[in-house]
Order: C-alpha cells, then structure tokens, then sequence
C-alpha cells in the first residue's frame, strides 16, 4: 500500500502508479478520476463522520443551560451535514453512472469481511503510530 498525496491521485492512477485510491465519491468525481479509473468499490468505506470532542473537565464546568444549547446545535448541525452529505454522493453516484463507471457491490459475508478487515487493518496501523491517542479514543468512537 502506498500513501500518495489526494492531489497526486489522478495522475498516479492515470501512469499506473497505483491500481486504486480510497476517496469520497464526491471527490473522485470532483477530481475526474472517471478518465483514469473505470470501477468503483461497494459499500462505501472510510466515510466522514461528525464527532464532537469535548475536553469533561471544561464541559463538567458548563452550566447546563450551555450545555443543552451546544448539544442542540451539535445534534442539529450533524443532522444538516448528513442530509448534505446523501444530497451530494446521491449526485456523484448519478456522475459515475453516467460516465460509465461499474460499481463492484460485496453483499452478506463477503461484505462483513470486507469492511472487518478495512476498518481493523486502519485501527492496526494507528494503534503502530499513534498507540496513546488511538487507545483512548477507539473506545469513545467504537460502536
């Protein structure tokens, strides 16, 4: 596996550099690598979540009146970001199809394995460079 700069993707595919890059629909749309690339993995992986890290001691210190107003907002921010989110991979979904990309779907056990091992092999190698940070912060994010 190679890390190659998102500004260097298309080109990396396009000379043969790399076989594949693991980016969000919308960028690889965004960036053409339709051009360079003809397939694209399901179901989707490495997707952007919304969390809120909050140092207890400062929350702790809150009043709860504070409290209630930042979790409305966070809760109301995430709901606005996701509904952006569906709007604009829904539009690059229908990009990729009219350009003629093929979709490759894993279904059932072969999906489970698929995203098990992308999802343990990612937690493996920041667990190797950032062992303290990865250690406490698997546990707050982990389902």
């Amino acid at each position: 596996m190679a890390i190659v700069p998102a500004t260097d993707t298309y080109s990396a595919l396009e000379r043969g550099v790399i076989d594949g890059a693991v980016h969000p629909i919308q960028n690889e749309m965004q960036w053409q690598l339709y051009q360079v690339c003809k397939d694209l993995v399901e179901p989707p992986f490495y997707q952007s979540s919304v969390v809120f890290i909050v140092n207890s001691n400062v929350w702790n210190k809150l009043p709860k009146e504070q409290q209630t107003i930042m979790i409305t907002a966070g809760r109301e921010s995430i709901k606005e970001f996701m509904d952006d989110i569906q709007k604009e991979t829904a539009n690059a979904r229908q990009i990729a199809q009219d350009k003629g990309m093929k979709f490759i779907s894993f279904s059932g056990p072969a999906k489970d394995w698929f995203l098990s091992n992308l999802y343990e092999t990612a937690w493996e190698d920041n667990t190797k460079r950032f062992a303290d940070v990865a250690a406490k912060l698997r546990p707050m994010i982990s389902k």
